[in-house]
């Protein structure tokens, strides 16, 4: 590079069949350009239209676009939250979007849509591909540390508030629901009346992770309900649950009672297919598998923790 003001380079990334660099300058105050290098080449040259009078805060690329912030502030120090600028490039390296206040870095991307942590106000901010849309998600429960990826999978290392521990935990976001507290709450079916299905995912003492599922159903049009549990195991994207008929002791007074059991009944198998929607597939013993389209029940607690 014949600039003689350059003295190195702050960070490089890989984009299109070219290496992307911007350079570290020996003064403050000049026009800050970044570079191109092609793959076959050792000479750089500079891209005119990308600079800044600031900082370069982080540089990152996707198969398809490349992601620039920085601080047009240089005489200013570190930059105060919301203050910096996320601009979004091409393949032509010509700007299509830019937003103000993405802070306090770009973390990641899933399949050219960007993801970022407000930190200011807790937030995971969801840019999606080749749209002038942000979505809100909220994790109110971690307390993020940091977070790691790539066009595959993004990771959050952070605490769950809940178990009240300095434990670091790994956390995984996916672009599908899992099995997890995201599936707590009360499922239907709008074919079948004054039935369904209720959800609660829990932590025991050993940080272990259960769901507990109670059915409630109809046989030969008297009520009838089933339960059971099971261990839940990082990453599921569906789980078998082993469901019990149960009797015993009437609760109400002057009422005929049995003694209590709890009898094996057949097995209940539940796979997420989106924020509030899930498949079931009822098994029971030489009978026909029952399967079943769910829906939640109106409730908005998971609404910004699972973007569709």
């Amino acid at each position: 590079v014949s600039d003689e003001n350059i003295i190195g380079w702050q960070d490089m990334v890989k984009f299109d069949g070219n290496i992307l660099l911007f350079p570290i300058y020996n003064s403050n105050g000049n026009e800050k350009f970044l570079y191109k290098m092609p793959h076959n080449s050792v000479v750089a040259s500079k891209i005119e239209n990308i600079k800044t009078t600031g900082s370069m805060l982080e540089m990152y690329a996707s198969a398809n676009k490349f992601y620039l912030r920085i601080f047009e502030c240089e005489l200013c120090g570190v930059p105060p939250p919301g203050a910096d600028m996320l601009n979004i490039y091409g393949k032509d390296l010509n700007l299509q979007y830019g937003y103000f206040g993405a802070i306090p870095a770009i973390i990641s991307h899933l399949e050219d849509d960007i993801l970022w942590y407000n930190q200011e106000i807790d937030r995971l901010d969801l840019l999606e591909n080749n749209e002038d849309n942000i979505k809100a998600i909220r994790l109110p429960q971690t307390s993020i540390h940091s977070i790691i990826g790539d066009n595959d999978k993004v990771f959050i290392i952070g605490n769950d508030r809940n178990l009240n521990s300095s434990n670091e935990s790994l956390y995984e976001l996916s672009n599908t629901v899992k099995v997890s507290k995201q599936l707590n709450g009360l499922w239907y079916n709008s074919d079948l009346h004054f039935q369904g299905l209720s959800i609660h995912v829990g932590v025991r003492n050993d940080d272990s992770v259960y769901l507990f599922t109670s059915f409630y159903i109809f046989k030969d049009g008297e009520p009838f309900w089933l339960a059971g549990s099971r261990d839940i195991d990082l990453g599921q994207s569906s789980i078998e649950i082993p469901l019990d008929e149960f009797k015993g002791e009437s609760f109400l007074p002057n009422s005929s009672s049995t003694t209590p059991q709890q009898l094996p009944y057949g097995k209940l198998t539940l796979e997420p297919t989106a924020c509030n929607r899930m498949k079931a597939i009822l098994e029971v013993n030489n009978e026909e598998p029952v399967n079943l389209e769910l829906k939640r029940v109106g409730d908005k607690t998971y609404n910004n923790t699972c973007v569709d």
